[in-house]
């Protein structure tokens, strides 16, 4: 009878560890998800050194860029050479190209070829790449109507 306790004491500990393992993967997994906490659009433009809209010219993580980021869809990119259509807020010219780069975060828009976007962005000052400012009205261009409106209010900015 001794000899069974002790087993079943032994697979209730086994089980323990089990579940408390299975219970670290899950929270671990579930903090890799973007979580964030949206300020009102007006803060973001007041705050955002770059706001405009572009166009994907060049997806840049791929092995012949160099910038290969284990992307196994050829068709998207976190890094991205990138069109000026309208620039709302800094100096950036319409036509320009500049590059952005990513922290390949989960909020980093995955942006595919040809692509408009409306983008709020920084620059950062070691590389001189421009970056996707975190956690911001950043989006495609087909689902930032309400966004542009509201940046072309705050910033006085007049359509051509």
């Amino acid at each position: 009878m001794l000899h069974f306790r002790l087993a079943l004491a032994e697979k209730e500990t086994t089980m323990k560890y089990f579940l408390t393992l299975l219970v670290m993967i899950m929270s671990s997994w579930i903090s890799l998800s973007c979580d964030c906490i949206m300020l009102p659009i007006e803060t973001h433009i007041k705050e955002t050194k770059f706001i405009l809209t572009g166009e994907v010219v060049k997806l840049l993580d791929t092995k012949e860029e160099g910038h290969y980021f284990q992307n196994f869809d050829s068709t998207r990119s976190y890094q991205v050479k990138l069109k000026v259509l309208n620039s709302y807020k800094g100096r950036l010219k319409e036509g320009q190209i500049i590059e952005l780069g990513s922290d390949f975060s989960d909020c980093s828009l995955y942006f595919v070829s040809n692509g408009k976007y409306l983008l709020f962005l920084t620059r950062d000052r070691t590389t001189g790449k421009y970056m996707e400012k975190q956690c911001s009205y950043s989006a495609e261009l087909e689902n930032a109507s309400d966004y542009i409106k509201a940046i072309e209010k705050q910033t006085k900015y007049k359509r051509l």
